[in-house]
């Protein structure tokens, strides 16, 4: 048991009321096989009624070859469905070292094949559940590092690769790193777009050893960049070019020494991106900000959208917490932050983060075991590693812990019918399409009557508003305004309000 049952507690933050009832993880995962000092967890991801789990040290395949397990959520529990590996995976590539998952396919990184050169592999999930290897990614030289870490959305994958231009000498090992960026032609062919290279040429920038993806933005941790301060880039894919939008150095805190190492980790869901400083134990908190700007040409009034993305808050543990922000994770209004001992979940109240008053208790068994090397959070449900579980003098064990949301994320006060208890916004599927989309929703609330799903075009003009009358369901966008006529091909944004909450989405309509 991780806390205690019985223990009910409530808090008053900037005005709002918050409780939560606390509770032990709803569950426990490890691997059917014998899975003694494979590192199980060391690549984590969810996704839905998903999890994949890299064991970057499992030796099936030979030693320290590596594999990644597949489970699906059926009622309550947590099945096992598959272990699967690489084609040609074999002794020393660290296969699933990073694991990432978006609907039907994963990306997995094995940063140690071929003398640590490294490689990431495409997977497709079939008609029968099965994941089958559809694509494979090299990199380019021995100490590259390809595929340290990885990520995967919609039509666009994201390799990191911080030893590229690496040097080293008896006495230090200097990284300089790149990120390659994929876009997919066909499910068996991805294409390389652009190769994502530091603005700096700090020798020890580790450009790429964490990185992140959602639709068309990408934000790439340089934990070593500025003297060790670390920096953090921020892409937008634009057609067949990358471009970058903002940087940001590891100063924000006017506290920070000069080893913050700054983007540590990263993480992005829909406008707002994370990064953490482990060494500072904060974690950077940034939202996008779209303005629509107007420049007169001659006689002519042109449009355009200027987006910039700032500084919203730095995230800070409400008690001492050793290295706070190891890993990080976001799935709408909710963050989780890992520390050595403790999980950190922070919900978005209003315009602000707010953390929990009594963090999750690792209760970890012994003075081996470590928390949180990876987190991932998705829908109800939050995900944690734990390493050497049960410590042994030959060997080690690990495992992977479930938290549901109705144990420890935020719920918001039941005294006012305007304020939702749950949110939930999905992302459309299909994603980019033609000729209809659906929108799945869920709400729990007194009064629906400020409730739609709204859409706009990139200039934020209306297209189309979804009235809702029921607490969860969904709304079939036809690709047609308010009056039925065929919008044009492109992004569009959707986004669900009800009373002072709400949240958007993008989605791309194609003719």
């Amino acid at each position: 048991m991780l806390v205690n049952l019985s223990r009910r507690l409530m808090i008053l933050t900037l005005g709002l009321t918050v409780t939560y009832q606390a509770s032990q993880a709803e569950t426990t995962i490890t691997p059917s096989d014998n899975y003694e000092d494979n590192y199980f967890g060391e690549g984590l991801d969810i996704d839905g009624d998903f999890i994949l789990s890299g064991a970057s040290l499992d030796s099936t395949n030979g030693d320290n070859a590596g594999a990644v397990y597949s489970f699906e959520r059926i009622g309550t529990n947590w099945v096992e469905q598959e272990k699967f590996v690489g084609s040609d995976t074999n002794s020393g590539d660290y296969f699933g070292c990073s694991v990432k998952k978006d609907g039907d396919f994963a990306i997995v990184g094995a940063s140690g094949k071929d003398n640590s050169t490294g490689a990431a592999y495409i997977f497709m999930r079939n008609s029968t559940g099965s994941w089958i290897e559809v694509e494979k990614m090299e990199g380019e030289n021995s100490l590259d590092g390809f595929g340290c870490d990885v990520a995967i959305s919609g039509n666009y994958a994201i390799v990191g690769a911080f030893g590229v231009n690496s040097t080293s000498s008896s006495t230090t090992m200097n990284w300089n790193g790149a990120v390659y960026v994929y876009e997919k032609k066909t499910p068996f062919f991805w294409k390389k777009i652009a190769v994502l290279k530091p603005t700096a040429t700090d020798a020890t920038a580790k450009f790429g050893a964490s990185v992140d993806i959602d639709g068309n933005n990408i934000v790439v941790g340089a934990c070593g960049e500025y003297y060790l301060k670390g920096a953090v880039y921020i892409y937008e894919i634009k057609n067949d070019s990358v471009d970058l939008v903002n940087k940001f150095y590891g100063d924000l805190n006017s506290s920070s020494s000069i080893y913050s190492r700054f983007g540590s980790d990263v993480e992005i869901d829909g406008d707002v991106v994370l990064a953490s400083s482990a060494s500072e134990e904060i974690v950077a908190v940034f939202e996008k900000k779209t303005k629509i700007k107007k420049v007169i040409v001659g006689d002519s009034e042109m449009q355009f959208l200027d987006v910039n993305w700032e500084t919203k808050t730095i995230l800070t543990p409400n008690s001492s917490a050793n290295d706070f922000g190891k890993s990080i994770a976001i799935s709408g209004d909710n963050i989780f932050i890992a520390s050595n001992s403790n999980g950190h979940f922070f919900k978005k109240v209003g315009t602000n983060w707010v953390e929990q008053l009594l963090p999750i208790n690792a209760n970890l068994p012994n003075t081996y075991s470590s928390f949180g090397r990876n987190v991932a959070i998705d829908g109800d449900h939050a995900i944690s590693n734990v390493l050497n579980v049960f410590f042994y003098p030959t060997y080690s064990d690990s495992e992977i812990r479930v938290y549901h949301k109705g144990a420890y994320f935020f719920t918001k006060p039941t005294n006012d019918e305007n304020t939702p208890k749950v949110f939930s916004l999905s992302q459309n599927y299909p994603n980019p399409f033609n000729p209809s989309t659906k929108i799945d929703y869920e709400l729990e609330i007194s009064n629906l009557e400020n409730s739609s799903i709204t859409i706009f075009n990139i200039l934020g003009e209306k297209v189309k508003e979804f009235t809702l009358n029921k607490e969860k369901g969904s709304v079939v966008w036809d690709g047609k305004d308010s009056f039925g006529n065929l919008v044009s091909s492109g992004n569009y944004f959707y986004r669900l309000t009800s009373g002072d909450y709400s949240h958007t989405k993008k989605m791309t309509f194609l003719k």
